[in-house]
C-alpha cells in the first residue's frame, strides 16, 4: 500500500502534462493489456481517445522518481484547462476515475473563498488548488516488472506534439475592470477592429513570432503559443498603452512553471538556464530616471525591520497597479499565511501617506 502524503509533497508537485504515449512494442503491450482490464466492464475495446489518455498518464506517472516529493503530479480538472490539448477532457476522465485506488491516489482540488463587505457580499475565491495523483506502489510495481520504471522511462515513452495552431487571437481587447465588481479578475472582452494601423501591425507581429515559436520544442511543455492582452479598451483616453504583457496560452504553460520545475526546461532539446534580473522593477525605474543608481549599489529590499519577501511584494504589486495600496490584496495574504504563517495585514498594514505624488524623473 502507498504511504500517507505530506504538505510540501502535495505543494512541490510536478505538472501533468499528458503530453508523452508508450513508444516501445513492450511498453504499448503492457498499457493495452492493462487499459482493457481497467475498463472490462464497460468496453472489451476501448476506443483511441481513451487509450491515448491512459498512455499519456501512464506516461506522467512513471516518469520521475518516486522518492522526489512522492512522485505527486497536478493538473486542473475543469473542462477548459483541456482545450486544445492532445488529451481530451471525456477521454481523461473516462481512465482516471477507475484508476483511483489501485492504480492512482488521488487528491481532489479545492478552493477557498471570502465574503465580505470588500466583495460586495458575495463569494470571492481566495486560494485554490489543483488535484493532485500519483503511481500507487501496485502500478510502479506492475511496470516494473516488466523492466518499466523512471529510470529507464526515454526507452519505452516519447514525448508528442501538437500540430494544429490554437485559434485564439494572438492580441485581446477588453475593457476596464468595474471598480463595483471586485469578483472579477479582469473586464469584459471587447471587439477591435483588426485591420485599424496600429492594431494591424501588432496583430502580423504576433503572427510572425508565434510561427517562429510554434516551431520550436520547450520539454516537458505543449508548443509556444503568446498573447498580448490589452486592457481599459472602452476607457476615452485608450491607446493600447495598459497591458500587453505577453502570456503564454495554457494554465499550465512554462510561464507558470514552479522554479524547480524550470531548472528542467529544454529548448529544442538543449538545456537551459533562466536569467534573472536583480529587481528588475526598480532596475527599469533606475534606467528610465525615477530613481538614483545608488539604490541598486546592495539590496533594495533590504528594509530594517520589515522581512525582504514583504517589501518585495509591495514593491512590485505598487507598481503594477499604478498607485498605493491601502490593504493588502485577499489572495497575496492567503499565499503569504501558507507559506511563511505570517499575517501580513496584521504585522506589515501598508499605508498610503498623505501627500505623496507620484515619482518623477530625476533631472540630469
Amino acid at each position: 500500500m502507498t504511504k500517507l502524503y505530506t504538505a510540501p509533497e502535495l505543494q512541490n508537485a510536478r505538472y501533468s502534462t499528458l503530453a508523452a504515449q508508450p513508444h516501445s512494442e513492450t511498453c504499448k503491450k503492457f498499457c493495452n493489456v492493462l487499459i482493457r482490464k481497467l475498463l472490462h466492464q464497460e468496453t472489451r475495446n476501448p476506443n483511441a481517445a481513451r487509450r491515448k489518455a491512459f498512455g499519456a498518464l501512464i506516461a506522467d506517472l512513471l516518469e520521475h522518481d518516486p522518492a522526489e516529493n512522492g512522485g505527486w503530479l497536478y493538473r486542473s480538472m475543469s473542462a477548459n484547462s483541456f482545450s486544445g490539448e492532445i488529451v481530451g477532457y471525456r477521454p481523461f476522465n473516462a481512465v482516471i476515475e477507475p484508476m483511483k485506488g489501485l492504480m492512482i491516489d488521488f487528491v481532489a482540488g479545492t478552493r477557498q473563498y471570502t465574503q465580505s463587505e470588500f466583495t460586495g457580499g458575495k463569494k470571492q475565491p481566495t486560494w485554490g488548488r489543483c488535484a493532485r495523483y500519483r503511481a500507487t506502489d501496485w502500478l510502479r510495481d506492475w511496470f516494473a516488472e516488466q523492466g518499466i520504471t523512471w529510470s529507464t522511462w526515454n526507452e519505452h515513452f516519447i514525448r508528442e506534439r501538437r500540430t494544429e495552431k490554437p485559434r485564439q487571437a494572438s492580441v485581446v481587447l477588453r475593457a476596464a475592470k468595474r471598480a463595483d465588481r471586485r469578483e472579477a479578475a479582469y473586464g469584459r472582452t471587447m471587439h477591435f477592429d483588426p485591420s485599424a494601423p496600429h492594431a494591424a501591425k501588432m496583430v502580423e507581429r504576433m503572427d510572425r513570432l508565434n510561427s517562429f515559436l510554434w516551431d520550436q520544442t520547450v520539454e516537458p511543455h505543449r508548443p509556444v503559443f503568446l498573447r498580448r492582452i490589452f486592457a481599459n479598451g472602452d476607457l476615452p483616453d485608450f491607446a493600447w498603452d495598459a497591458g500587453g504583457r505577453l502570456t503564454a496560452l495554457g494554465s499550465e504553460s512554462f510561464q507558470t512553471a514552479k522554479k524547480r520545475d524550470r531548472r528542467a526546461i529544454l529548448i529544442n532539446g538543449e538545456t537551459t538556464i533562466e536569467v534573472d534580473i536583480r529587481a528588475s522593477h526598480l532596475s527599469i525605474l533606475v534606467g528610465q530616471g525615477y530613481l538614483p543608481g545608488a539604490i541598486l549599489e546592495e539590496d533594495p529590499y533590504e528594509v530594517e525591520g520589515i522581512p525582504r519577501d514583504v517589501v518585495k511584494q509591495w514593491v512590485t504589486m505598487t507598481l503594477g497597479h499604478g498607485k498605493r495600496h491601502v490593504r493588502w490584496p485577499t489572495a497575496t495574504k492567503a499565499t503569504f499565511i501558507e507559506k511563511h504563517s505570517i499575517n501580513r495585514k496584521r504585522c506589515f498594514q501598508p499605508t498610503s501617506p498623505q501627500g505623496m505624488s507620484s515619482p518623477t524623473r530625476l533631472a540630469g
